[in-house]
């Protein structure tokens, strides 16, 4: 597979840490990403950030926390 060509793109995380059973624990991740890609439509553009998130290191490395995706293609 090709990969498509990126204009732009910008991605945020907000992390919501609380106490948990005493001591701090990450519970939640938002990830928003913001991106212009010519030449791929909403359908795969959510299909490949979908992927990146699961196979994302940091992603792997926090399993047991609740990581959303907010991905948008302009």
């Amino acid at each position: 597979m090709v990969s498509p060509t990126i204009s732009r793109i910008s991605s945020t995380a907000t992390v919501k840490l609380e106490i948990v059973g005493g001591g701090p624990k990450i519970t939640t991740i938002d990830l928003k990403t913001d991106a212009e890609v010519p030449g791929i439509d909403k359908a795969k553009f959510q299909e490949i950030a979908e992927q990146t998130k699961k196979t994302c290191p940091v992603s792997t490395a926090l399993a047991g926390t609740q990581i959303n995706l907010n991905a948008t293609l302009r």
